[in-house]
């Protein structure tokens, strides 16, 4: 009886993690971002530029937390249209911790993608192929 009930879990979970949603393509972005003389730049994002995101966020799509603060004053955000009409939001933020934190709005594809807002803590290394991606520095 314990081995049936241990299968049926592993199916359940199974079955779960099978449901993610797929990102749905991207067909449009923007970034706003800090330049170094203290001044607000926006751009729209290339082709390109949304490929490179795109396969970024792929590889970033698990491990968001919901917020349960107000997050801090941003220092670069991005804005998305999706090929299903909706639109995902991405922010850096200012923390002061090793790491840097992003928030995201409805992102498309991730483990909370119905949250409107979710958090997740990068490495530099992370951080600096996402900059690479969009093509802003750091």
């Amino acid at each position: 009886m314990k081995n049936v009930q241990i299968i049926i879990v592993l199916l359940m979970v199974l079955l779960l993690s099978a449901c993610q949603e797929k990102m749905s393509p991207l067909v449009e972005g923007s970034v706003m971002y800090k330049s170094q003389d203290g001044l607000w730049v926006k751009k729209s994002l290339t082709q390109q530029q949304l490929q490179a995101l795109s396969l970024w966020l792929v590889r970033n799509s698990s491990k968001w937390g919901r917020c349960f603060i107000t997050p801090p004053s941003q220092t670069l955000s991005i804005s998305l249209k999706h090929a299903d009409g909706s639109s995902s939001y991405l922010a850096q933020l200012n923390f002061t911790n090793s790491q840097t934190t992003l928030m995201a709005s409805h992102l498309s594809g991730s483990n909370l993608s119905d949250q409107p807002c979710a958090l997740q803590s990068f490495s530099e290394s992370e951080i600096d192929a996402l900059h690479k991606a969009i093509d802003v520095s750091r």
